[in-house]
């Protein structure tokens, strides 16, 4: 391969090492755990010559809106199982990159769990759910950061800890970030 390379239709060339180019992948970008880590809109990945699969219009026929999804779960009929849920994002532009699936059902042991720790029915399908847990993750990069601690009863006897290090923690975000020593003296 490092002979004669593959050339994609891009004229991109690959040799023997590299990652597989896109023209080769069986399954389209938005549905790849791609799309969770670095998600592209349907232009994006196209010019990027990745494969984008519209998601299919789901024939579901929805009895209950999702306007009329009770927001305590004291307020949820047991019937509510025998319903078709709309999902809250259906429509949007951000259901389109999530693969929304227009609508979902609540399961019997659903509704006893839900009931059992007091947690509201969903208002959204569990592609949609699961990218609201996706877009929480820290993203998968490090930045230089320094010790924020001053704490008295540390090593660094009050004084601004000096050590640096790498975390995914941006620093935009609000959380203290420790270096080791710091957080293991703070927690033990």
């Amino acid at each position: 391969m490092t002979d004669m390379p593959y050339q994609d239709r891009r004229g991109n060339l690959y040799k023997y090492g590299e990652f597989f180019p896109s023209d080769v992948s069986v399954r389209p970008y938005n549905h790849t755990n791609a799309q969770e880590f670095f998600p592209l809109s349907k232009k994006d990945a196209e010019n990027s010559g990745y494969i984008w699969q519209e998601a299919t219009d789901k024939e579901h026929t929805i009895t209950l809106s999702k306007d009329n999804i009770p927001n305590l779960i004291t307020d949820v009929p047991q019937s509510i199982i025998n319903e078709v849920i709309e999902c809250a994002e259906w429509g949007s532009e951000k259901s389109k990159i999530q693969n929304c699936t227009k609508a979902f059902r609540v399961i019997s042991n659903e509704l006893v769990f839900y009931n059992k720790h007091n947690i509201p029915v969903p208002h959204k399908c569990p592609n949609c759910r699961h990218f609201d847990r996706v877009e929480r993750r820290n993203p998968p990069k490090f930045w230089h950061r320094s010790c924020m601690c001053e704490k008295e009863g540390h090593f660094h006897k009050g004084e601004k800890c000096k050590a640096e290090f790498e975390t995914s923690y941006a620093p935009d975000r609000p959380e203290i970030v420790y270096c080791e020593k710091c957080y293991q003296q703070e927690v033990y």
